[in-house]
């Protein structure tokens, strides 16, 4: 990956540690959330019960959205690739750039335990939620990074990867946040 994990507050990205009295709870599928006197109920698609909480904070993307009860319509499913080499490939001046660039794209240089990366991103592609890194999508992110510096950014024998992933988006591009309807 090209951001390691930090405690809080987390500067190069990665997961943040819980604050005191809140549990975090990953990789758990929850298939109903229903309130009750002292707060709510996580129940798994059984029906089994995962935890009881007096509040709940639905970090889960799109889904979000279902475990809520609101329309699927206020988030759209958004993929989206990013471009990073290590900074030795790039065409890049070491340290470059010292702090993102971006417009309409993005290219940021990353220090690392095995040496800086220079990362590039994102494409975007609504409604495809495809996981698979794309070669043409590499090169879309190479071609807009050229355009924002102005010149090619990897050399000839760059070693090019990257992840893609799915995002939700709201449809004003505004966080969605606070007390979901009754």
């Amino acid at each position: 990956t090209c951001c390691r994990y930090r405690s809080a507050p987390a500067p190069a990205g990665g997961r943040l540690s819980p604050l005191p009295g809140v549990t975090w709870r990953g990789s758990t599928a929850v298939g109903a959330i229903e309130p009750f006197a002292d707060g709510w109920r996580l129940r798994d698609r059984a029906g089994g019960l995962i935890a009881e909480a007096p509040m709940v904070v639905l970090c889960n993307g799109a889904d979000a959205l279902g475990l809520a009860g609101l329309p699927s319509g206020w988030i759209e499913r958004v993929r989206g690739q990013i471009t990073w080499m290590r900074a030795a490939h790039s065409k890049l001046t070491p340290g470059v750039p010292r702090l993102p660039l971006a417009s309409g794209s993005y290219v940021l240089a990353l220090p690392g335990d095995d040496g800086a990366r220079v990362v590039i991103g994102a494409t975007q592609q609504p409604g495809d939620t495809d996981t698979r890194v794309r070669d043409a999508d590499h090169r879309e992110n190479l071609e807009r990074a050229q355009r924002l510096l102005g010149q090619p950014i990897a050399r000839p024998d760059a070693l090019i990867e990257g992840r893609a992933g799915v995002r939700a988006v709201s449809r004003d591009r505004l966080p969605l946040t606070g007390h979901a309807p009754d």
